[in-house]
């Protein structure tokens, strides 16, 4: 292969303009979601191109792309301007990584909405994304998604993946309510 055609390995280093087609053609012919991910990477710390954001668009179009979550954090970091439309779109996708950075970008602008998003995803999210939401949860939260969190797990019969959330969330809320 041609040194110049190449997809770079190194995630510190951006991809160069006249690269980045060739890397869109190789994450596009890529079957491994791990490689996609790093190919997601690559550019996401590269210059903005129009060749990755036709490619971002299109994976999270297609229910069926691997990494649309990928291409939502691209859009997140490279275009964020495309992604208040998408918002609405796609708030209540099933693809939970998509919806999870959904949750980061309106973090950015609204943070209430962003947690109450991510308490909304917790009651069918994977264990692994469940521990990832409870802490931003409980990290970002405040009185009225407490009061949130309680409600949901009475609704879930108690003891449930809500009560985790609200009890570290009723820690913090409370230890910064002393010192106060």
């Amino acid at each position: 292969m041609n040194p110049e055609n190449q997809v770079p390995l190194s995630v510190a280093t951006p991809v160069p303009p006249s690269q980045i087609e060739n890397l869109c053609r190789t994450l596009v012919a890529e079957p491994d979601p791990a490689k996609q991910r790093h190919y997601w990477s690559l550019l996401q710390q590269s210059a903005p191109s129009s060749k990755a954001l036709d490619l971002a668009l299109n994976c999270i179009m297609n229910p069926s792309a691997p990494n649309r979550g990928e291409a939502v954090r691209y859009l997140r970091i490279c275009f964020p301007d495309r992604l208040p439309g998408l918002l609405e779109a796609f708030a209540r996708d099933p693809d939970e990584e998509l919806r999870y950075q959904l949750s980061e970008f309106l973090r950015d602008s609204d943070q209430d909405a962003a947690v109450g998003m991510k308490i909304g995803m917790l009651g069918k999210a994977t264990p692994e994304k469940q521990e990832v939401l409870i802490k931003e949860i409980a990290l970002l939260g405040n009185l009225f998604h407490l009061e949130a969190l309680t409600g949901l797990d009475n609704l879930a019969g108690g003891d449930s993946v809500f009560s985790r959330a609200a009890a570290l969330l009723a820690k913090r809320t409370k230890t910064q309510a002393a010192g106060n």
